[in-house]
């Protein structure tokens, strides 16, 4: 009886530590199991089981999952470049992240839409406008890959904050006040052929050649 109690004194006495330590902030991410589970709702102290998944955040509240319908999804290449249709769509490389997939599907849906100032603005990035700018192209990709809300209306210059600074291993947009565009997996998403007549198609599309980028900000989002 008197082992019996002085083993629940013990425990009492470890959960009550543990609970003073998380009000001063001495438990941070702590993992709680069992008996401690009574601890839920303590700042700073996590109750439950490893989820066992590797997740990465790209710190986009409310945005919209990859699409995973096969049919909607682009065709794939081995290596982790994509690579340029002769019908203008691309192909995502088989090695691409989920998100890259998705990214690249968006395009296809869009490649060849005309260039129309404001155009796509104030639509919800699921439906397809009948043309859109740069600014509202990229946001559409980038929907595509789970990164942006549907409801998500940007500028060019807003760009220029978005995501984290720098190039991504994946995706690298370049924004300055007056146009945005970006590399994913290796092709340019431009709305014209700035680099040249072998840049591929004179509009909104993929683009096999890397353009002049003096003047832009490169940012990228996090985890790609």
């Amino acid at each position: 009886m008197l082992a019996t109690l002085m083993v629940a004194a013990a425990t009492f006495c470890a959960g009550l530590c543990l609970v003073m330590m998380a009000a001063i902030g001495g438990v941070t991410g702590t993992l709680v199991t069992g008996p401690l589970s009574a601890l839920a709702g303590v700042s700073g102290v996590t109750v439950g089981a490893p989820s066992g998944t590797d997740t990465v955040s790209t710190g986009v509240s409310g945005a919209g999952p990859t699409p995973t319908d096969p049919t909607a999804m682009p065709p794939l290449v081995g290596g982790q470049r994509a690579t340029l249709l002769p019908d203008g769509l691309a192909a995502a490389p088989v090695d691409a992240p989920a998100a890259v997939r998705g990214i690249i599907a968006a395009g296809n849906e869009i490649v060849g839409k005309p260039y129309v100032y404001g155009g796509g603005h104030g639509l919800p990035l699921d439906e397809i406008a009948s043309g859109y700018d740069c600014s509202s192209s990229v946001a559409h990709l980038l929907w595509g890959g789970g990164l942006l809300p549907v409801d998500t209306d940007m500028t060019a210059a807003e760009f220029e904050d978005w995501g984290l600074p720098g190039p991504g291993r994946w995706v690298t947009l370049y924004a300055s006040g007056d146009h945005v565009f970006m590399y994913v997996a290796g092709l340019r998403w431009d709305t014209h052929n700035a680099a040249g007549p072998d840049d591929g198609t004179t509009g909104i599309g993929w683009h096999p050649l890397i353009r002049e980028d003096a003047g832009f900000i490169a940012r990228h989002p996090p985890g790609l």
